[in-house]
């Protein structure tokens, strides 16, 4: 045995009687025949090295709520974000690491990872550590915004995500609204586009946002591709939400509205028929829509906050 296994043998366990065993560092001290400030030492080499490693359970998560949310909504499973906080910067930045440990538990290799675009589907992103998955795929399930400076735009994003995952993308290479029927109709038979819808179809995985039209939070609002006086007509007409910019009522029904039929990309049916849809929104203000996207069955995993779980349990009964 070499001095150095000798020294992490004995750092290995100072570590197990202080986090396993419970026992103080002079207890430590008297058994190891060490000072107190020879085991303070000792501990921190123990993390440095990686012999112990910390592991937090954090953000929290409601089993309770969880548990209703699937037996309401016949949800394979749903994970609900326990938080203090109202603010909706740290819910969402709170949520992408609810998210990225859920996507730990069901990647596996040589999949195909569906993806549309949002805050919440970035802070996801981010928080997932790098994992080697070179025979799995990303693929936009929509068209891009167009605004560069866009930070959650579905290219950044599918981008980013195969970044982490040492994969390839396939990228959705048009707008993602246009301005006529007669203008989608050409671009979906672009060999390009339709091929990129054609991979879509054929996600094992979806990950998608959920989008409000509240007029603060309204990203396609906010982005310029519904100006204000379409912005009243969506209110007026029902909408509550979308979801692939696919705009629904709080009931789920798809809206025959031209927006919808502007739209570069996958459709709700068509999503439908993928095997797992995860729906990750947070933030009270979109209750409404996830409520609808629930009663419209679009999503089979629901990944949102604790304000939003209440909220929706409550509009359904």
């Amino acid at each position: 045995m070499t001095q150095t296994d000798i020294k992490n043998a004995k750092i290995a366990k100072a570590a197990f009687l202080y986090y396993t065993k419970g026992k103080t560092q002079q207890e430590i001290a008297r058994e190891l025949g060490i000072t107190r400030v020879a085991v303070s030492r000792i501990l921190t080499d123990a993390r440095t090295q990686g012999i112990v490693e910390i592991n937090v359970h954090y953000p929290w998560t409601s089993k309770e709520l969880e548990k209703k949310l699937i037996k309401n909504f016949g949800l394979e499973d749903a994970k609900v974000l326990y938080t203090a906080t109202t603010d909706p910067d740290e819910i969402i930045s709170e949520l992408g690491i609810v998210a990225a440990k859920y996507f730990k538990t069901i990647i596996k290799n040589k999949q195909i990872i569906g993806i549309s675009w949002g805050r919440a589907l970035r802070e996801m992103i981010n928080s997932i550590k790098e994992l080697s998955r070179p025979k799995t795929t990303i693929v936009q399930l929509i068209g891009a915004s167009g605004t560069e400076s866009v930070l959650t735009d579905g290219p950044k994003l599918a981008q980013h995500f195969s970044e982490k995952l040492n994969c390839s993308a396939k990228y959705m290479h048009s707008p993602l609204i246009v301005e006529n029927e007669t203008i989608k109709t050409s671009l979906i038979q672009d060999r390009m586009v339709s091929s990129t819808i054609e991979l879509a179809c054929k996600a094992d995985l979806a990950f998608v946002g959920i989008g409000a039209t509240e007029k603060e939070i309204y990203s396609l609002l906010k982005t310029g591709y519904v100006s204000e006086n379409e912005f009243k007509t969506l209110k007026k007409a029902g909408v509550v939400g979308d979801i692939c910019a696919q705009h629904f009522d709080i009931n789920g029904n798809v809206l025959d509205i031209a927006l919808n039929k502007r739209t570069i990309g996958i459709n709700l049916e068509q999503l439908s028929k993928i095997k797992t849809v995860i729906g990750i929104a947070g933030d009270p203000r979109k209750s409404k829509a996830i409520l609808g996207a629930l009663r419209g069955g679009y999503i089979d995993v629901l990944i949102t906050d604790f304000h939003v779980a209440k909220n929706v349990l409550k509009m359904c009964k």
